[in-house]
């Protein structure tokens, strides 16, 4: 793990935040990368959140969410491959989501 699993954990929350909750998640997505959040379920806890050392401008993470469903409030916990990459401009860089799968 790098010191950007602790560093991202705040940016973490606010995806699976969105993921769960909205279908469009755009502004998550790095560029050419094509992702549709769940709409329509609210996180609960990420229980695990670890990003991978690496180099270069992509990272391989890991992370386990319980979801909410909110309606029925039953929980669901899904463990996620995610694949974060480097996003620069102008004086920003952040890390987007590239692909996320479900294990």
């Amino acid at each position: 793990a790098t010191g950007l699993t602790a560093s991202a954990t705040t940016e973490a929350l606010s995806l699976f935040q969105a993921y769960g909750k909205e279908t469009d998640v755009g502004a998550l997505v790095a560029p050419g990368s094509k992702i549709a959040g769940l709409g329509g379920y609210d996180l609960d806890t990420l229980s695990t959140w670890v990003v991978f050392a690496g180099d270069g401008d992509t990272r391989q993470a890991r992370a386990t969410v319980r979801w909410s469903e909110p309606t029925s409030k039953s929980l669901l916990e899904q463990t996620y491959t995610v694949t974060l990459q480097r996003v620069t401009g102008g004086n920003t860089e952040r890390w987007q989501l590239a692909s996320i799968t479900g294990n």
